[in-house]
């Protein structure tokens, strides 16, 4: 792999950031789509499967970004949205081994999502599969976001549902770009960097959400007082 796969994998990326989604968006105040669950129970266990190992690779570059300085961080997060191979020089902790891992269950999971919905629509051709399964697995990755809300049983107010939507919107948003991965032929360290952009767009948009959800709060706050 050379220094020019950096200009060709940052327009793949930009495109899949301007790749239509469902209907909804990180302003709204309440998160929908319809694309998931699908009417086939099997099928609908592979995607949440999918969503999984996201969500496994995602906690991981977490903690790889917590455990450098917020100055690091900015650094690392560049490399990683322009697709910058000097990501491993600067930071060879991301050339990790829990990321190759979960990187490996993603191809199989793919598969197997992809050979599940070969078998129940067999005529449609490769671009369309792909952005059918790309669309389940985004609304399905909100849906199981805002699921996973209401298991910790958070403080319910205007704000904190304006949150939770917005980050279950960014979450879909960032699912769409891991599943644009699946479309490239890459190394492992290309496919850190692939799914490493999707990490570093949620990581910047969600912390934008919990900004907006405490201004909101401060806001109520001063309303009552006046």
């Amino acid at each position: 792999m050379t220094r020019s796969f950096s200009f060709i994998f940052g327009l793949f990326v930009l495109l899949t950031l301007s790749t239509p989604k469902n209907s909804f968006s990180q302003d709204s105040t309440s998160f929908t789509c319809n694309s998931y669950p699908t009417s086939d129970h099997v099928l609908n266990e592979h995607i949440r499967s999918l969503v999984t190992v996201n969500s496994i690779f995602d906690s991981r570059m977490k903690t790889l970004f917590e455990n450098i300085t917020v100055a690091d961080q900015e650094v690392a997060s560049s490399y990683i949205k322009t697709s910058n191979l000097a990501l491993f020089d600067v930071f060879p902790q991301f050339n990790d081994a829990e990321l190759a891992n979960s990187l490996s269950s993603f191809r199989d999971k793919y598969s197997i999502v992809w050979i599940k919905h070969c078998e129940l629509y067999p005529g449609i051709d490769s671009i369309q599969r792909r952005e059918e399964i790309k669309r389940i697995t985004e609304c399905a990755t909100g849906k199981i976001k805002l699921e996973e809300f209401e298991l910790l049983r958070l403080a319910d107010d205007p704000c904190e549902t304006q949150r939770r939507n917005c980050i279950a919107s960014v979450s879909a948003e960032a699912a769409v770009m891991h599943m644009g991965c699946a479309a490239l032929d890459l190394s492992i360290i290309g496919g850190i960097i692939c799914h490493g952009a999707a990490f570093a767009y949620q990581w910047t948009a969600g912390n934008n959400c919990n900004i907006n959800a405490q201004l909101c709060r401060e806001g109520r706050i001063k309303n009552t007082q006046h």
